[in-house]
Order: structure tokens, then sequence, then C-alpha cells
């Protein structure tokens, strides 16, 4: 009877430790390229680094980003291996997108699109002013340097679609930015640059020669940044656009005309800088 009693003490004793011993888990594991998958307890992982697997035995196992296929983890039913020297994981380190996204160069690209509204008036030549619905596109190389931002670039617009006229121009731009803290920046900005016009002409009209203007675009705006200190900032400016062209026209009886045009262009546009 006593041992009976004995027997019956230490049986959840006995149970207790067995169970503990033979209890299924998960098992991290790390397949790899061209050879079998390694199980362990996953200590280090590093995005775009190292990752660190500690194998059954004790022993750390170090595998680097580019020799990794993929993570993951197994259950184990039956009788997982207990580690020689159980020690906890150290924290997972996954870059934030700035870490890992912006681009490390001086120049960035700025592609911008915008709606123009305004008149188009003839100072010598003759024709009624025109009230137009315009548009432009321009791309530059823009560097950034504290609070300032300075950029090359080709610039096309439509100075009055009806009439097929149009201009390309290269032009250089300044700007200002006025509170550099925080995700929205106001800013100041001059555009300027020779503009070469260009069309077929209408009414039977065919441009023979042009001169080559300058054009004058200042413009105030917001550049917005993205959350998390990713990169690629969207810009949204409002300004006034000035061109004075001087056309040689020749009409479907060989007249010639000299015709100076004056563009005046509200300009709306939006840029994204990358």
């Amino acid at each position: 009877m006593l041992r009976l009693l004995t027997a019956l003490l230490f049986l959840p004793v006995l149970t207790g430790g067995l169970s503990a011993q033979t209890a299924p888990r998960y098992v991290d594991m790390v397949y790899v390229y061209n050879a079998p998958a390694y199980q362990g307890k996953l200590i280090r992982y590093v995005y775009g680094g190292e990752i660190v697997l500690q194998l059954p035995n004790g022993e750390d196992k170090v595998f680097a980003w580019n020799e990794v296929r993929r993570v993951g983890f197994r259950f184990d039913r039956d009788a997982p291996l207990p580690l020689a020297v159980d020690r906890p994981a150290e924290p997972f380190v996954v870059p934030q997108p700035a870490e890992m996204d912006r681009p490390d160069r001086r120049l960035l690209h700025q592609v911008s699109a915008a709606l123009a509204f305004g008149a188009s008036a003839a100072i010598t030549g003759g024709f009624r002013t025109r009230l137009g619905l315009g548009g432009q596109f321009s791309y530059h190389l823009v560097r950034p340097a504290g609070r300032w931002r300075g950029g090359l670039g080709l610039d096309l617009a439509v100075l009055d679609q009806p009439r097929d006229e149009y201009a390309v121009a290269l032009t250089g731009q300044i700007s200002g930015v006025l509170n550099p803290a925080g995700r929205a920046r106001p800013f100041l900005r001059l555009e300027a640059g020779p503009a070469l016009p260009f069309g077929t002409g209408t009414d039977g009209e065919a441009i023979i020669d042009r001169n080559i203007p300058l054009l004058v675009h200042p413009a105030a705006g917001v550049e917005f940044s993205p959350a998390n200190g990713a990169w690629g900032d969207l810009l949204v400016d409002l300004g006034y656009r000035f061109l004075n062209t001087r056309l040689t026209l020749e009409d479907e009886s060989f007249n010639v005309v000299e015709r100076t045009i004056r563009y005046r262009r509200l300009v709306l546009r939006a840029a994204l800088r990358f």
C-alpha cells in the first residue's frame, strides 16, 4: 500500500517531465539556395543584412542575405531536438522605407504638368485678342541645397492650340523654401529661359521665320513630403507666364506679315520630384 501511494505521488512529476521533453513546438527554418534547409531558433534577422539561426547543438549559423531563399517555420509533432543553450532572440530589424529606398544622389528628377489660362494678343500684324486654354509639360534635373533648389530642363507649352502655336524652351529654375521644417513647405520659384515657337500655322499662313524670345515664369506653391521620411515629393504651384514672340508669316498669296504676339498665361502646375 505504501508503495502504491508513493507511485501515485510521483506520477504527475514523471509525466510532467516527459511531456515537457516531447511536447510539440514550432521550429524555425531557414531555406537556402542549392542546399538543405536548416532548423533551429531564429536569433537575428536584419532585412537586407544577415540572418542568425541557433542550431540544435547550440552553435550559431550566420547566413548572408543573398544566400537565403526564405525564412519560415515548421510544426514538430514528435520529438523536437532541444537547443544546447537556449537564449532569447534579438529584436528583428526591418529598416524604414526612408533607409531602404531614398536615393543617394545629388540630382533629382522633376516631372511636371500644368493647365494654362490666358490671352494671346497681337501687338503688330493684327488679330483679335484670344482667350484660350493651354497646357505645359516639363522635365528638370533639380539639386536641393538646404532651403534652395536649382534646376535645368526642357519645357513644352501649348500657346494657342486653335492657331496651332507651340513653344519649346530650355529653362532654368531656382526656388527658395520659406519654411524648411515640416512635410508641407511653402516656396517661391522663378523659371526662365530661351524659347523656340513652332507650329504649322492656320488660315493658309506658314511660319517662315521667328525670333528666340525669353520665357519668364514666377510662381508660388507648396511642396509635400510623404510620411515616414520616404522619398518622392509632390509640388503644387500657381504662377504667371510671360512670353513675347515675333513671327514672320506668309499667306496663300505670298504676302509676308510680321506679327508680334504677347502671350500671358495663369498656370496651375503639379510636379513630382524623385
